[in-house]
């Protein structure tokens, strides 16, 4: 058993402890306190706390995540988490979750033949979730300092987009023409827009005389069904 000294608490008056059994040898013990001791020193560390990673990502989720980003955003956080941490890291305790685990993760999505960008993204989500354990005080240190994040490999290198060449665009508008969504095909290659923000268009959005567009919204569709308006990314003005 390794027992720290952690101060007293300021209302009671109790001593405050952090207990540890370490399971090994006096040496193992040892090793441990002179981590304990060394991390409080540099301010590091964090008492472990008697929660799952998958709680604390739920409570981070809907107190932190959700009140500052837009809804699809939050929406495909969740989605990353749920299906690829919640089954597996989940349900272990936030504290016990080390990088090795992480990395076995990683691996684990790659032999199932999922991108390396997918893996990159579920990176960037849990990094910053983990990150934000670290200032919440529930984590010492990030695990994820010690993650390797795989690299493209040609066996699973992503197709690339294929994009249709500028002699060839006059070529589709003028087929296009006589199309329902031939302006629509217009706007979106004359302008750049995302397709959010060209079917959130008004006429007033339109200047006629300065051959000018305004950005002012961009269309949603609601994970729950039906659409809205929303603020776009960044607004812009697009000429003719």
């Amino acid at each position: 058993m390794v027992r720290v000294f952690l101060g007293r608490d300021v209302l009671t008056g109790k001593m405050k402890c952090h207990n540890k059994t370490v399971k090994g040898t006096k040496k193992d013990a040892q090793r441990y306190l002179n981590g304990v001791l060394r991390d409080i020193d540099l301010g590091k560390f964090a008492e472990p706390k008697k929660i799952s990673l998958n709680k604390f990502l739920e409570k981070l989720l809907s107190d932190a995540v959700k009140p500052r980003v837009r809804e699809r955003t939050y929406h495909s956080y969740e989605q990353l988490l749920k299906c690829y941490v919640y089954e597996g890291l989940g349900p272990r305790r936030l504290s016990s979750v080390t990088a090795l685990d992480i990395q076995e993760l990683y691996s684990a999505m790659l032999d199932r033949d999922l991108s390396v960008v997918t893996v990159r993204k579920l990176n960037t989500v849990l990094g910053n979730a983990l990150k934000q354990a670290v200032k919440w005080g529930m984590l010492g240190r990030n695990p994820m300092d010690g993650v390797e994040l795989p690299k493209d490999r040609n066996s699973r290198r992503e197709e690339k987009v294929k994009i249709m060449p500028l002699d060839r665009v006059s070529e589709f508008l003028q087929h296009s023409r006589c199309s329902k969504w031939g302006i629509v095909f217009a706007v979106a290659l004359g302008t750049g827009m995302r397709p959010g923000e060209y079917f959130a268009l008004k006429w007033d959005d339109l200047e006629v005389e300065q051959q000018l567009l305004r950005v002012r919204r961009t269309l949603y569709r609601h994970k729950t069904g039906g659409w809205s308006f929303q603020a776009p990314k960044t607004k812009g003005v697009f000429g003719a």
